[in-house]
């Protein structure tokens, strides 16, 4: 049991270390418990590239900062980012007009994060059905870590929390209330 539990210490600091950098595309076929696909009652996908979770109210991106909807997919490749930038990044694309109509986008909290983490899921950890092409990697929040030169994240392969250091490049995915 010690040394499973070391393993998985070793595999999460792993993650954790392993920024976005240039984000490569990589196609994994994703588990889920059960070999079901994650359940898709609890986001309602619209038109504009959005999603609205029916348990928290939130509005997401359909696809993470740099990648474009095209109405059935996200394309392009993800934007990555150190985390003081992904605050940058936010207010940016809400002055050039905001997105889907909106111009109060913003980077989420770890809770409001790690409330897409589809539990039942790995390769990713998330809801490939209102989520589509998503990276499979780390996604900075907004909430700093109380190690000042660090801030938490999840990364969407397992759907760990993990603290990143802010000069690292990860993904970033976008939120509204």
């Amino acid at each position: 049991m010690l040394a499973r539990i070391h393993r998985l210490v070793a595999l999460g600091a792993l993650l954790a270390a392993a920024p976005v950098c240039g984000q490569e595309r990589v196609t994994l076929t994703q588990t889920c418990a059960g070999d079901r696909p994650a359940a898709d009652t609890r986001f309602e996908a619209d038109t504009a590239g959005t999603v609205v979770d029916r348990q928290t109210g939130l509005r997401w991106m359909r696809c993470a900062l740099g990648q474009h909807w095209n109405g059935t997919d996200c394309t392009g490749v993800p934007l990555a980012s150190g985390w003081a930038e992904g605050f940058d990044h936010a207010t940016g694309l809400n002055r050039r007009g905001g997105y889907a109509g909106h111009t109060d986008w913003r980077v989420p909290t770890l809770s409001e994060l790690e409330s897409l983490v589809e539990r039942r899921c790995h390769d990713p950890a998330l809801d490939r059905g209102r989520f589509p092409s998503s990276p499979v990697t780390g996604f900075w929040s907004a909430t700093p870590h109380t190690s000042p030169n660090h801030a938490m994240l999840v990364h969407f392969k397992y759907g760990g929390s993990y603290m990143g250091n802010r000069d690292q490049y990860w993904a970033l995915r976008l939120v509204r209330d």
